[in-house]
């Protein structure tokens, strides 16, 4: 059963563009479907009905899970048999028939105008790191980049004449525009602090202070000490909540904001809906 599962996490990741968490979370939900099947007997997908799958809902349902991770979970299993389905590997499609529970939409983490500012007055200009903190934190608030994209930039990926930043995603390519403060932050970094301390020759934008490459480990430790300091709590991914509301705010539509964004579907982009101006 593992077999499809794969071919049809290829499909996502190729014509889709699902991002590594996603990925992940698709394989994860699969997966453990497959082996509550193989617990009960069934062990090809074309003999799976939907009373096996209420089944399986059910039985997520009795162990705690969270009606988001439920949810979630019915949209796996429905993408992955429409896809079994138009592939003419099953002859049915059960999970048509599975309904999703009610799930309570939660506002996004965003970090607000005064703690930007409290965010920004906070780091010291006077030091090297400092000066990499503030163009890392701008590019991230302003682009609304994810974790791995900002890590995978390299300085060739920079165009500061044209303001904007080239992200590759699962080997798509976006162009992503930022202002003049990221422009600013950004020169002034590559300027001042990262021809200096990159003695190795990366060809990454963003280093440690050792010149290396900066690993996920190291910004979620830069992040956290500067909410420690300020005394909030900030994830990367209330950066790009925070671009993506702040573009609303400004009259950015839907659409706008999920092709900056890089997502492949716009509902995801529904919660931003509610800082669009009267």
């Amino acid at each position: 059963m593992d077999i499809y599962i794969e071919e049809y996490l290829q499909y996502m990741q190729t014509e889709h563009r699902a991002s590594g968490n996603t990925l992940q979370a698709y394989r994860s939900d699969l997966m453990k479907l497959g082996a509550f099947l193989e617990n009960n007997g069934i062990s090809d997908w074309n003999k799976v009905t939907i009373i096996n799958l209420n089944s399986y809902i059910l039985a997520l349902e009795k162990n705690g899970t969270a009606a988001s991770t439920v949810s979630r979970n019915i949209s796996s299993i429905k993408s992955f048999f429409a896809w079994m389905f138009r592939r003419r590997l099953i002859d049915d499609e059960p999970s048509v028939y599975l309904k999703h529970p009610r799930v309570e939409v939660k506002n996004p983490d965003i970090i607000k105008s005064d703690e930007l500012n409290r965010l920004f007055s906070a780091i010291d200009m006077t030091t090297a790191k400092g000066v990499r903190d503030n163009a890392i934190f701008r590019v991230m608030c302003n682009t609304g980049i994810r974790t791995q994209e900002l890590l995978e930039l390299n300085i060739t990926d920079v165009n500061p004449v044209t303001g904007t930043l080239m992200i590759c995603t699962q080997g798509h390519e976006r162009a992503v525009c930022f202002d003049d403060s990221v422009k600013s932050a950004l020169t002034l970094y590559i300027r001042d602090v990262r021809d200096d301390i990159n003695k190795g020759g990366s060809s990454r934008l963003f280093l440690n202070m050792r010149g290396q490459a900066m690993s996920r480990q190291g910004l979620w430790k830069t992040i956290k000490e500067y909410g420690v300091r300020i005394g909030i709590t900030i994830t990367p991914q209330m950066f790009r909540h925070t671009c993506a509301a702040n573009m609303a705010a400004e009259g950015s539509n839907l659409a706008q904001i999920k092709r900056k964004l890089g997502v492949s579907g716009i509902n995801a982009m529904e919660k931003y809906s509610e800082y669009a101006p009267d």
